[in-house]
């Protein structure tokens, strides 16, 4: 919960105890006494933004402020009818702002700010696969974090844009009414918007990320942070229609795929998906060669594109493979419990030529995915691990678990502490690109054992 949310709740169990074993029969003190949460509640909706979680809250201060104001605190108190209702109002004014607690994000540890700004690309040599109209050229939203120079009064970035439309959406994904998410767009990030790029320590490696089947391009926003502050260019393209919800520049709004096409099996349609989800990667890769030699550019002269690794979740780990498999610039693959079923045969067996780590939950290890993840791994031709994370769920690789403590009850986590394992991708995530793109060999990835949850399988 926010400062001033914690604030209120104390606020109210100590006016109201306090009240009751001394003043009472003392109108003005009565009076005094239960002004000091209402003062504080108009400080928490300037400042801090209302929210519905806090109405028990609201609602509590106001019967307080009207029983006592009015002088009937005495005869309101000796009630038990209105002790019972007090005490289930305080009980959800605790409870629902707890299990719907507006999100913090971890702080990134590294030395620079980071900024981020958003681009639309519209590709004219692709087509949309999954499209109504195959004559319509691939759009596409991006988002890039970076290293950046903070400014004074610089605006950071809201945590999913246009959340008036995606957030609706994304509770629908979970089976939510809208308004249980309306909270999360009061999340604050660490990001900055349009923040000039850092001189110092450029040109930056670049990392690519595909999202998860209807997942956002912004769904690991703190990994996305942590590494921009550690000097890493972060770029996530958000891949239209396989994205839970895109919203173009003049207000379109394209929702994710929910039916497969009626000639196509699961597998066939997350190959063909995967396929173009390399291939937008690949455009974008394209569109940064382009900004880094563009005079004028934000990004001119900043970016390393000789050290460039590929990232991906769930589905848009099994689209990283892909795009590994025949995309020359990327030297360095990360799997974050990847969905590989789909991926083409040929490339499972002849494997890469690129190190990879696969970090897998013990649910997707032990089924097809791991087996693949490992014959991946088996027949390629360059260093590669698979490692499994203790406690972690599909969902805990990404935003999802530090949403709400509630997440782990509709099964979106795992037991472990949802920040504890954003650390442990974090510093497996930065070990593995710092070992392979900057030579900074890690012992993270050999011998030292830091992280009991950790388990590194042989193959």
């Amino acid at each position: 919960m926010r400062p001033l949310e914690v604030v209120i709740l104390a606020g109210h169990l100590l006016t109201v105890g306090w009240l009751y074993a001394h003043i009472q029969g003392s109108p003005a003190a009565e009076q005094a006494a239960v002004l000091i949460v209402p003062l504080v509640i108009v400080l928490h909706v300037l400042w801090e933004k209302p929210r519905w979680q806090m109405a028990p809250a609201y609602g509590q201060a106001g019967v307080v402020l009207a029983v006592a104001w009015a002088g009937k605190w005495t005869a309101f108190g000796v009630n038990g009818w209105a002790i019972f209702c007090g005490i289930i109002l305080y009980l959800a004014s605790v409870v629902l702002p707890y299990v719907l607690a507006v999100p913090h994000l971890p702080r990134p540890a590294g030395p620079y700010a980071v900024g981020t700004r958003t681009f639309y690309l519209v590709d004219k040599t692709r087509s949309d696969a999954f499209g109504p109209d195959q004559t319509e050229p691939r759009e596409l939203m991006v988002q890039v974090w970076y290293p950046a120079e903070k400014k004074p009064n610089a605006r950071r970035a809201p945590f999913i844009a246009d959340f008036k439309i995606g957030g609706p959406a994304i509770a629908r994904r979970f089976g939510f009414p809208p308004f249980v998410v309306r909270h999360v767009d009061l999340v604050r990030t660490h990001s900055f918007l349009a923040a000039p790029a850092a001189e110092a320590g450029g040109p930056f490696p670049v990392l690519t990320f595909s999202h998860g089947y209807l997942g956002l391009h912004s769904q690991n926003t703190w990994q996305m942070e942590e590494l921009a502050s550690q000097g890493y260019v972060v770029v996530a393209p958000n891949h239209t229609r396989g994205a839970i919800v895109t919203v173009f520049p003049d207000g379109r709004v394209v929702f994710g795929l929910t039916t497969l096409p009626d000639d196509m099996s699961p597998e066939q349609a997350g190959r063909l998906g995967m396929q173009q989800w390399a291939a937008d990667v690949q455009f974008v890769l394209d569109q940064l060669a382009c900004w880094q030699a563009e005079v004028g550019h934000s990004f001119y002269g900043r970016l390393d594109l000789s050290r460039i690794g590929c990232f991906g979740h769930s589905m848009g780990g099994g689209a990283a493979v892909h795009l590994a498999a025949g995309e020359a610039r990327c030297r360095a693959l990360l799997l974050l419990d990847p969905w590989l079923r789909p991926v083409d045969e040929a490339i499972l067996q002849q494997g890469l030529d690129v190190p990879v780590l696969s970090l897998m939950s013990e649910g997707e290890f032990g089924r097809i995915n791991g087996q693949l993840a490992e014959q991946l791994t088996a027949n390629g031709r360059a260093d590669g691990l698979v490692a499994t994370i203790a406690g972690t769920g599909h969902y805990d690789y990404s935003d999802l678990p530090l949403l709400s403590p509630a997440t782990r009850l509709f099964g979106a986590k795992g037991p472990i502490n949802g920040r504890r394992a954003a650390r442990i991708i974090n510093d497996y995530t930065l070990a593995f690109f710092d070992t392979y793109l900057r030579e900074r060999p890690s012992p993270l990835l050999k011998e030292a054992k830091p992280y009991p949850e950790v388990q590194i399988h042989p193959v």
